[in-house]
């Protein structure tokens, strides 16, 4: 009885995956399978390479504004001491 009921879960379950990974193709632009499973990206090439410029720009204004800040706290420092 109990492998019976192993079968129909083993079964159903690569039933599913045939299923999803048949229709994926169709619809996913990008179909990546890592550690933490399957994952589809529905975006289109251009617009994956958008949203990376995107980032792109972000990061470099996080690193400006840092870098900023950081000048900032060199004009706070007090003058040193005369000898």
């Amino acid at each position: 009885m109990q492998s019976r009921l192993g079968t129909g879960f083993v079964l159903a379950g690569c039933l599913l995956m045939l299923g999803w990974f048949g229709a994926g193709p169709a619809s996913a632009q990008r179909l990546e399978i890592g550690p933490e499973g399957p994952s589809v990206d529905l975006r289109s090439r251009q617009q994956r390479a958008i949203d990376r410029e995107d980032a792109r720009r972000d990061r470099e204004e996080l690193r400006r504004d840092r870098d900023i800040d950081d000048d900032d706290d060199a004009d706070d420092d007090p003058p040193p001491r005369p000898r």
